[in-house]
């Protein structure tokens, strides 16, 4: 019989070599695949064995089994009872009931390394007592043996078994500085095998005034390209507002540039406030890709609420929760802004020029120590 069937699992059909072509770059780059069973053709592709094996595996105090290389399974049943007798009789049945893990068939399971029992003396009187044993099951996992002769094997999860899954759901973690995975990939494509670059060191940095981190210098002396996003149309989006200005330790310029701008947020946030506390008409909702007006609606009941496209009236009782609950967040946006604006002040007024960071400092140092400066 086919070793896969005989243990209930169903063989990944082969990959196609144009989606392996396309794939291989993305796994290079150290890319995931959703299930270890779309990962089998991938490796068989690249030289790999793959085959079914029964595996023992390790049982914890809710009969779940997961991955067995690196996992961390608990693997011991505990029973508290506050009857000795009883447990010690328990002991003795799961004793004569137990058997050789080694004879377990696919799906039968047994208990060994049983402790003795244990009690103790409880407040109040009595006594609680306990017993701990292993616990094992026999599953049906995989074996991935890779071009260098090195072995991997990776158990089913309790959602495979749940679901009678006939492959493997759960990701396989295959080590890729030990195993041939990447060499293998590299082979496949003719491309070289990636060399890491030199260490990022302290030489040519200095702190951010607006994001406080430790970035690198221009040759002029300011802060380079960084709190940006690149979403893959080659070029940059977003740009922290530190860039291209002095840092922290050369110039105080860009600080009193900041606190500006911090009160400036400031009487903006206190001006929202008040407006909204003289009289709330309409609250927005920032969503995914939409904005919700939340407005009153005089003739609904006190708690009902009904949505009319990007509107939701609300009726008396929970247009008032929603004021509350406005009011509250916009007290904590002039909290915040307000604090910011004493931190940047604090920070310009005890401005010193300073040495450049060297490899004994650290992230946000000088954050750090202001913030706590600010809080005396």
């Amino acid at each position: 019989m086919d070793a896969w069937k005989a243990l209930g699992l169903r063989k990944p059909k082969p990959l196609d070599e144009a989606k392996l072509v396309a794939l291989l770059p993305k796994l290079r780059k150290g890319g995931g695949m959703a299930s270890t069973g779309a990962l089998v053709p991938v490796l068989e592709a690249l030289g790999w064995t793959v085959e079914p094996v029964l595996m023992i595996v390790p049982t914890d105090d809710a009969g779940d089994f997961s991955i067995v290389k690196d996992a961390i399974v608990r693997g011991r049943r505990v029973e508290h009872s506050r009857d000795r007798t009883f447990l010690e009789q328990r002991r003795r049945d799961l004793i004569e009931s137990s058997s050789d893990p080694s004879t377990l068939r696919l799906g039968e399971g047994t208990s060994f390394d049983f402790s003795e029992v244990e009690c103790w003396t409880r407040e109040g009187g009595g006594e609680s007592c306990e017993l701990s044993y292993q616990d094992v099951i026999a599953v049906a996992g995989l074996r991935f043996t890779d071009t260098r002769g090195r072995s991997y094997e990776a158990a089913p999860s309790s959602t495979d078994r749940r679901y009678n899954q006939t492959v493997l759901s759960r990701r396989v973690g295959l080590p890729a500085k030990e195993s041939s995975w990447l060499d293998d990939i590299n082979q496949r494509l003719g491309t070289e095998a990636h060399v890491a670059g030199a260490v990022r060191t302290r030489e040519g940095t200095a702190t951010c005034w607006r994001c406080w981190r430790n970035i690198k210098l221009t040759d002029d002396r300011t802060m380079v390209h960084h709190g940006y996003q690149r979403p893959g149309s080659g070029e940059i989006f977003g740009d922290c507002a530190g860039v291209f200005f002095p840092p922290y330790e050369l110039s105080v310029e860009p600080g009193r540039m900041a606190a500006t701008d911090a009160e400036r947020k400031l009487e903006a946030a206190v001006t929202r406030l008040e407006r909204f506390e003289a009289g709330p008409r309409e609250i927005l909702k920032a969503g995914y890709r939409s904005v919700t007006a939340l407005r009153p609606d005089p003739a609904a009941k006190e708690w009902s609420e009904r949505q009319d496209g990007n509107v939701r009236w609300l009726g008396a009782g929970r247009w008032a929760e929603a004021v509350r609950s406005e009011i509250a967040e916009l007290t904590r946006v002039v909290a915040t802004a307000r604090a910011n604006l004493e931190f940047y002040l604090h920070a310009v007024r005890t401005w010193k020029e300073r040495p450049l960071p060297t490899e004994r400092s650290f992230e946000f140092e000088h954050f750090r120590r202001l913030s706590k400066e600010v809080l005396r």
